[in-house]
Parts: C-alpha cells; structure tokens; sequence
C-alpha cells in the first residue's frame, strides 16, 4: 500500500508542524500576498489540526490504529479475534517444518490441527502444493 509521508503521521504531530511552516511561510514571503496567503491558510489547517489530534489524544482514540488494515493479523490480534492459519494450503514438508518450530503448550489446538492435516496427507497420499 503506498502512502505519502505525512499520513502515517498523528495529527497531534502533524498539526502543529503544519502550523509553524505556515507561519514560517507567512513572514518568509517578501511581500509577495499570494505566497503570504498560502502560509495562513496551512497555518489554519495546521491549527485546526492540532486542536483535532490533542482532542484525540485526550480522548483516548489510538489514532494510528486507522492505518492498519482490518483485516490484518495484527490488528486482529490486538482486538481479541482469533486467528488461526489455514493448514490445507500448505503441503506436507511445511506442515513437518512447522510442527517442528510451534509452540505445542501455547497453541494445542493448532498442533492438533497441524497433524489431522499430516494424517489426512498420509491417507490419501496426496501432496498438497
């Protein structure tokens, strides 16, 4: 996923970085009304910006949590719902490889699981690829 710079960035950062570029651009233009009027205008954005992120922040909302896709396993993980791999993609040397590296006291049933696939493997013969 591209993204620019600046949205990865909490608007409790931003807004305030955007506010003094603004100002700086503002008294940094020479007499120039078009270039003066760009920088009070970030400056506005910057302002309202930061008065969004602090009230954010005070709130408690976990900002950055927005850019971590929903269905990502770590958010997933972080909001208690359960993942579990999908054993039937995999063929029989990797399931061997990762009952090997697993954790058999954390993850049972994943271990359980893992060699049901294997047993399954081994009845029919067939190699999943």
């Amino acid at each position: 996923m591209f993204f620019l710079p600046w949205e990865k960035l909490p608007s409790w950062l931003t807004g305030p970085l955007a506010l003094l570029f603004g100002i700086y651009k503002f008294f940094h233009a020479e007499a120039d009304p078009e270039q003066q009027l760009i920088g009070v205008l970030i400056a506005i954005v910057g302002l309202a910006l930061s008065i969004h992120g602090a009230r954010r922040l005070l709130e408690g909302g976990e900002e950055l949590d927005r850019y971590v896709p929903s269905n990502s396993k770590r958010y997933q993980s972080k909001a208690g719902i359960k993942v579990t791999p999908d054993y039937n993609k995999y063929n029989e040397t990797q399931l061997t490889q990762i009952l090997g590296r697993i954790n058999a006291e954390r993850y049972p049933d994943r271990v359980d699981a893992i060699r049901a696939r294997l047993a399954e493997l081994s009845l029919t013969g067939k190699r999943a690829d």
